[in-house]
């Protein structure tokens, strides 16, 4: 265990922790026992907010594959929580910013349309998704994909 640390602390910092969440992934699988999984998707067309909405909320073990919202303004934040902690919390134009740095978190604004997508977000007991508009806003198309253990 001590010879990975090493490895690891030689790495470039973003490259050490894809590998050290890989290494856990994995390691997770294996311990936990999980088998068999299922699929799942969520999907919402043409929906207008004014208030949060909670687009996912699942309990057990899974990962969220992609999440990805299409709005017609860049006015909404976002919220995700695994495992009772808040991962994620950022309006779209921080967004825009980190996902610059962040290879999870990609959001763009492509002839005005506000294209956020996330992926890759493991948890072990729970996983929530919120939008909170901050006015009025049309969620064109949201889609979310992920897998809970069974």
């Amino acid at each position: 265990m001590s010879e990975v640390r090493e490895l690891l602390r030689e790495l470039p910092i973003p490259l050490a922790i894809i590998i050290a969440e890989e290494i856990r992934g994995a390691v997770e699988e294996i311990i936990g026992g999980v088998g068999r999984w299922a699929t799942r998707s969520i999907t919402l067309k043409d929906v207008t907010i004014e208030r949060v909405t909670e687009v996912l909320s699942v309990e057990g073990r899974g990962k969220v594959r992609e999440a990805v919202v299409v709005a017609d303004s860049p006015d909404f934040a976002v919220y995700v929580e695994t495992d009772g902690r808040v991962v994620l919390d950022f309006t779209f134009p921080n967004l825009q910013k980190l996902s610059e740095v962040m290879v999870n978190v990609d959001a763009i604004d492509r002839d005005g349309e506000y294209l956020l997508r996330l992926s890759d977000i493991s948890f072990l007991s729970s996983c929530t998704l919120r939008l909170r508009p901050l006015g009025r806003v049309t969620l064109k198309h949201v889609l979310v994909i992920y897998d809970v253990a069974q």
